[in-house]
């Protein structure tokens, strides 16, 4: 009879998120600082309607309210960017911290035989690159977390100032993903399987010898 196969463990996502939930504090704290900084951009252009409605109506005096709404948001947006990237970099820099303990774990809890079949150096490159490739993802997620809020916010307020445009924005919105996602198909194509038999040479172009020639 054939052995099961062992069931699969969890996706690199699941791995990943839960490295990130040991330091909890600080990876809710940049993803909830990242979603209100990135989120209350889309009160912009509502605060900028109101005031360009009341000076063409002939009322000026919403204009400093206006001004004074706009300032005070974007020292909210800066102090959110702030926390978001600190928090989010603190974070980042914890879990590759503790992925480089968990790979310097690993090769100890190995036995001598196994550690000398081991290649060192590439135990070293993978515990630098792809420990900092990590670390610079992670640093983005709470500004694509950001990044829906804002998606969600702005498409609020387009059908509170226009329903109709925004019915049409969300109708180019799925082309416009397709569009980019063929675009990052083509840019990014993984490179076809290579031939088994050596390189080839460049073809040069050779003179006979002097015996040929005779």
């Amino acid at each position: 009879m054939p052995t099961p196969h062992p069931s699969a463990g969890p996706g690199w996502i699941r791995r990943l998120a839960a490295a990130c939930m040991r330091h909890r504090r600080v990876t809710v704290g940049a993803l909830v600082a990242s979603m209100l900084g990135v989120g209350l951009e889309a009160i912009g252009p509502l605060l900028i309607r109101e005031g360009v409605n009341g000076a063409i109506g002939g009322d000026t005096g919403v204009l400093a309210p206006v001004v004074g709404g706009l300032l005070v948001l974007g020292v909210l947006k800066f102090v959110g960017a702030f926390v978001r990237r600190y928090l989010g970099g603190k974070m980042a820099l914890n879990v590759q911290h503790d992925l480089r303990r968990a790979v310097f774990g690993a090769v100890q809890r190995m036995d001598g035989v196994r550690q000398d079949r081991l290649r060192t150096g590439q135990v070293a490159s993978r515990a630098i690159s792809d420990l900092q490739l990590v670390q610079g993802f992670l640093s983005m997620v709470p500004l694509s977390a950001g990044t829906v809020v804002l998606v969600v916010v702005a498409v609020v307020a387009m059908l509170y100032l226009s329903p109709l445009l925004t019915v049409v924005a969300l109708v180019l919105l799925p082309l416009a993903f397709l569009a980019t996602n063929s675009i990052r198909r083509r840019l990014f194509r993984p490179p076809g399987p290579r031939s088994s038999g050596p390189p080839r040479s460049p073809s040069r172009s050779r003179r006979p010898s002097p015996a040929c020639a005779w």
